[in-house]
């Protein structure tokens, strides 16, 4: 909550205390006034009826023997308790006043007929009335209540008596009271006003905040000590003697103006406050604009905060979670080499454990894992393929005239040629030694036949050249099969391959034989 909102809330505290305070003082004095008055009346109608009935024949009496028709109550005596009333007044059957009964010696019957007329009442009967006459010489007001009363001599209504009596003390009591209260409470909640901005004054004296008021034409009007302090003045004379400059240096009209702008409350602004010395302190300030009622503004509170420890641990943390935030980049990117250089590692060892090294195509457990997919495949759409066996002719002479090397080379060349000659979809591999085999997918016997033989043709007019320069000629001899319905693994097709090709080498070599199908079972 800012200040300037505390202080209005405490004065309207202040003055609804005030106003609670006056409320129930005066139910609580009107009811016991009231209740006052109502006993006195009761005591009055009681000792009055009693009265009348004892002293009416004697009012009568008195009226027809009295030399004059106003007569003072003192000379009546003691007997008849006439000081309670201000006067009373004797009627004839036709309500004509025939005497008057006074305790105030300058009542005169023409006198009280003009000031005090007669009541409103219905004078066939008991009745009471309450009446407040307004007197303008002198000026005065009396506060009446009246008590009339027919009086009957053997059944027959002879006269009336107005009895009068005076409860104005009560109601001047009741008002000089009330007014020494409101006065005293007046008194109370203005000193309380009072001590309540001293110690708001003394509070923003005292605050550990900054604190300053400046008009909305740029003049500084008030500061504490704190914000002198915080700023490097000696006091805050010494600050308000360079008030000028302080102002226009830090460029804080345009600062406040942009804060009290805000349409929506919240926090302050932070800015970078220019020192005595200057040298700049991060202070965040908040701003409440003093209005008039006419809602015109009278000047700015401003409350500032000294916040450059806390931009200076905000920067620490800043740069430590930027530190943070490198190490961690550097170490994922360490990470992130080490998992590539391995994923690599991996498919390079995975490579070689399904590539045979020298020539560079599969070998045999690459060989049989993509076979028997493509055949999983083949039964299940239904499929031809072909198998074509390839061994290389007189390979151990080879290797015994010109060595192992000269027979790498024929390994090579030999896996180049049918590498140059089959089909993307194909699958060659090195099967062992100087055995290669060739998986031809979707494809019949008769054009695998034909692509053995081309296959043939192309490596026997193929010229290898060894190590020390020799040029050889070399020969392969060829074995090819094709699925068959009781086909389920790669091995029921390189049983019957396997016999094509020793037929081919048996036959004179340098050859492609056909193996045939076994004959279905019955």
């Amino acid at each position: 909550m800012k200040l300037s909102d505390l202080r209005v809330r405490i004065n309207s505290y202040i003055v609804l205390g005030f106003l609670t305070l006056v409320t129930v003082f005066g139910v609580t004095l009107v009811t016991h006034q009231n209740a006052l008055y109502h006993s006195t009346v009761d005591k009055l109608k009681k000792s009055v009826g009693i009265f009348h009935q004892l002293n009416q024949a004697r009012f009568l009496a008195l009226a027809q023997t009295a030399d004059a028709d106003a007569v003072p109550m003192s000379g009546l005596g003691d007997v008849l308790k006439l000081e309670e009333f201000l006067f009373i007044r004797l009627y004839d059957a036709q309500g004509k006043p025939l005497l008057h009964l006074f305790n105030d010696s300058s009542f005169t019957s023409e006198s009280v007929d003009a000031k005090f007329p007669a009541p409103r009442v219905t004078r066939e009967q008991q009745s009471w009335s309450e009446e407040n006459i307004y007197l303008t010489d002198p000026p005065r007001v009396y506060a009446l209540v009246v008590y009339s009363t027919p009086v009957q001599v053997t059944g027959q209504r002879v006269a009336y008596i107005d009895y009068m009596y005076d409860v104005s003390a009560y109601k001047n009591q009741f008002f000089y009271l009330t007014s020494v209260i409101i006065v005293f409470l007046l008194l109370t909640l203005l000193m309380l006003a009072v001590i309540v901005n001293l110690l708001f004054s003394r509070f923003y004296e005292d605050n550990i905040q900054g604190y300053f008021q400046i008009s909305p034409d740029g003049r500084l009007l008030n500061v504490n000590s704190v914000l002198a302090s915080t700023l490097g003045y000696a006091s805050k004379k010494a600050l308000l003697g360079e008030a000028e400059v302080f102002v226009r240096s830090n460029d804080l009209l345009t600062h406040i103006q942009h804060i009290a702008a805000r349409a929506v409350a919240g926090p302050g602004m932070e800015l970078l406050l220019r020192c005595r010395l200057g040298e700049v302190r991060w202070c965040e300030v908040s701003v409440e604009p003093v209005r008039s009622i006419r809602g015109e503004v009278l000047y700015h509170e401003c409350l500032v905060s000294d916040i450059s420890d806390k931009k200076a641990k905000e920067a620490a943390e800043l740069k430590y979670l930027q530190a943070t935030r490198e190490i961690n980049r550097q170490l994922e990117q360490k990470v992130a080499e080490r998992t590539q250089a391995l994923e690599t590692l991996q498919k390079q060892t995975d490579l070689l454990a399904r590539t045979d090294t020298l020539t560079g195509l599969s070998n045999r457990r690459d060989f049989y894992d993509k076979t028997q997919h493509e055949l999983s495949r083949r039964k299940r759409l239904g499929c031809e393929a072909a198998l074509v066996m390839i061994d290389i002719d007189f390979f151990k002479r080879v290797n015994d005239t010109y060595g192992h090397l000269s027979g790498d080379e024929v390994l090579k060349a030999m896996s180049h040629v049918a590498q140059s000659a089959n089909r993307a979809t194909d699958i060659l591999a090195r099967i062992g030694g100087e055995e290669f085999a060739i998986f031809m997918p979707d494809t019949a016997l008769t054009d695998a036949l034909q692509v053995a033989e081309r296959l043939r043709l192309a490596l026997a007019n193929t010229t290898v050249t060894l190590p020390e320069g020799q040029h050889i000629q070399i020969t392969v001899s060829m074995g090819v099969t094709s699925t068959q319905p009781n086909d389920t693994h790669i091995d029921d097709l390189l049983k019957r391959v396997d016999t094509a090709l020793y037929q081919a080498k048996n036959t004179g070599r340098n050859r492609v034989c056909q193996a045939y199908p076994p004959p279905l079972a019955n």
